[in-house]
């Protein structure tokens, strides 16, 4: 079912849509069953089949004008909302009234993805998205984006809860099942699918539908081993970059740490230049103390000397108490006596 051929003759059946209907009620979580499904044959197409690789788009409304948008894509799923949002965009074009553009009647539109791996990092397989604001309100809700990552669901037939599973099963079931896999018990007994096995069977295809089944299988397989090459090469790529940015971003650290090295040496530089000149200032500011110093003893000096001149000319005074009286050393006044009788 995940095939092209095995996508149209189950969502696809324009004679038979109890399948299709089913299906969209569960993949849009609607507990109102769709009572009518109306095929739309516009189809937005890649104007090269081999890019298109294994998409199918399917569209069709409901009796109550509801559009649906079905795709499958087994490839390019980091790409794959452009598309979803290309087909979405083209049909809102569609709804709005030309000349006046009016925007009054409107349908919802379900833009339901399968996608054949993993596309986003939540571990949620089933995504529903509509556009919100930054707090999670809602701002508009008229086309709805609804995800099924096939990649995550892995559950076994022992895990299967509900129909959305069952769903998930058939189509992992029809995949790759062969002639001598059993139908899983729990889908053979299901109202809603029973037929599909009918319709896949491969004995129940003429032959022309046989050969084109078996080429599809050979084509989508090898897109998918070229697919898988060209990831290859580009994660290889990415890497190499992802590599270059953190050499030239390591380059740039450097530089930086290289920059602010110098601005500390230069920093250094001045402030040992400042000290050395704060030195120079001190050791001048030392040496006029010193002078100042000297001249203050000299004169000092001059002053004892004077005062024991006066003295020893009065004669009221010994020499003993004139030492005494100016705290002087007793040969310094017998000095200056000596000094004063030549």
């Amino acid at each position: 079912m995940l095939s092209d051929f095995g996508f149209k003759r189950t969502f696809g059946n324009q004679t038979d849509t109890r399948f299709l209907r089913k299906s969209l009620q569960l993949l849009i979580k609607s507990d109102v069953p769709i009572v009518e499904a109306h095929f739309d044959n516009t189809v937005y197409q890649s104007s090269s089949q081999q890019t298109r690789g294994a998409l199918v788009d399917l569209s069709c409304k409901d009796e109550n004008g509801r559009v649906f948008i079905v795709e499958m894509q087994r490839r390019a799923l980091n790409l794959f909302i452009h598309r979803a949002k290309f087909y979405a965009f083209k049909r809102l074009d569609r709804m709005v009234k030309r000349g006046v553009y009016k925007f009054d009647d409107l349908k919802p539109i379900y833009l339901i993805s399968f996608l054949d791996g993993e596309a986003y990092s939540s571990k949620e397989f089933h995504q529903f998205g509509c556009i919100r604001n930054q707090h999670g309100e809602l701002m508009d809700d008229q086309i709805s984006y609804v995800v099924i990552e096939l990649g995550k669901w892995n559950k076994t037939e022992n895990e299967i809860k509900d129909d959305l599973d069952k769903l998930l099963l058939l189509m992992k079931y029809t995949d790759t099942a062969t002639i001598s896999d059993p139908i899983p018990k729990i889908l053979s007994g299901t109202d809603w699918m029973s037929h599909i096995f009918e319709v896949l069977e491969k004995e129940n295809l003429s032959d022309d539908e046989r050969d084109a089944y078996e080429m599809e299988l050979a084509r989508v397989g090898s897109i998918i081993a070229m697919d898988e090459a060209v990831e290859r090469k580009e994660q290889k790529a990415e890497q190499q970059i992802q590599k270059a940015q953190e050499i030239e971003q390591r380059a740039r650290e450097i530089e930086q740490e290289a920059q602010e090295i110098k601005q500390e040496a230069q920093e250094i530089k001045q402030e040992a230049q400042e000290i050395k000149q704060e030195a120079q200032e001190i050791k001048q500011e030392a040496q006029e103390i010193k002078q100042k110093t000297q001249e203050t003893e000299q004169k000092a000096q001059e002053k004892i000397s004077s005062a024991i001149s006066n003295l020893l000319q009065t004669g009221t005074f010994s020499d003993e108490k004139i030492a005494e009286l100016l705290n002087v050393n007793i040969e310094y006044v017998k000095q200056i006596k000596q000094q004063l009788k030549n």
